[in-house]
């Protein structure tokens, strides 16, 4: 499980990254990702990978577009101007390998791991938009539906120099080019109402749940992956300055 805040994407550190080879801070989200997908990777424990959306207010949607390549391969972003009524849809290209390059060795990087997103009521803007984009790849979302958040943030002056911001009329939308700004409804709910009107949010960590949900969606059986239970499940926070990062394994994986 990887867990963080926000997208933040550290600009200055790349543009350096891509002329001396000096490393971006390890705050950037899409570095601490992709590092995160390599130990999962190399670990042959780790089966399933949770990306946990649930506290993240968004942030940097360039580091969620980056994120999505990582993940399916694809990374674009759709968006309807909602004064004209026309619809943008603009294709990103990701250096997934880091080796300095946008060529045809970066689709050679992939992740042979059980993808979900874990979303909640604080999921919003960036975040809202990432679980819309990955659920329309098949990516399953998990817990609680998203708060939403899908127009773009504009900034503006006054009349006396000072600025503010507001949303504009570019408006995120999905793939049938509904609006979003609903939330991202969830494919296994993880949240119980309590009867007094209250909820229950134990079910969001749980691990055996969710090992369980995430291997009911892709159709693993007890008998292809018995290793499913809570003892065989770790889960261990990596604070990182600014970023938390979580590393759960949900599941055993055998391979041959």
């Amino acid at each position: 499980m990887f867990t963080f805040s926000s997208f933040i994407a550290d600009m200055q550190g790349w543009e350096k990254y891509y002329t001396d080879g000096t490393a971006p801070s390890e705050r950037d989200t899409y570095l601490a990702f992709r590092n995160a997908l390599e130990k999962a990777q190399n670990d042959p424990d780790v089966k399933n990978f949770v990306i946990d959306l649930s506290t993240n207010g968004g942030g940097e949607f360039y580091s969620a577009m980056a994120i999505m390549s990582l993940i399916t391969g694809k990374s674009y972003i759709r968006s309807e101007n909602t004064l004209t009524g026309g619809i943008t849809v603009v294709y990103y290209d990701v250096d997934r390998d880091l080796d300095g390059r946008f060529d045809e060795n970066d689709s050679k990087v992939k992740y042979d791991l059980n993808f979900a997103v874990l979303t909640s009521k604080a999921t919003f803007s960036s975040a809202n938009l990432l679980a819309s984009l990955l659920r329309e790849n098949g990516i399953p979302i998990i817990g609680e539906q998203s708060s939403g958040g899908s127009c773009s943030v504009i900034t503006k002056p006054t009349i006396d120099g000072w600025e503010y911001c507001h949303s504009s009329y570019t408006r995120l939308a999905d793939a049938e080019l509904n609006n979003i700004d609903g939330g991202v409804p969830v494919d296994i709910p993880l949240v119980k109402m309590n009867e007094d009107g209250t909820k229950d949010y134990s079910g969001m960590y749980d691990a055996a749940l969710l090992s369980a949900g995430i291997n009911g969606y892709y159709g693993i059986t007890e008998e292809e992956n018995p290793a499913t239970g809570t003892e065989n499940t770790a889960l261990i926070f990596v604070p990182i300055t600014g970023l938390i990062v979580a590393a759960m394994i949900l599941s055993k994986k055998r391979r041959s």
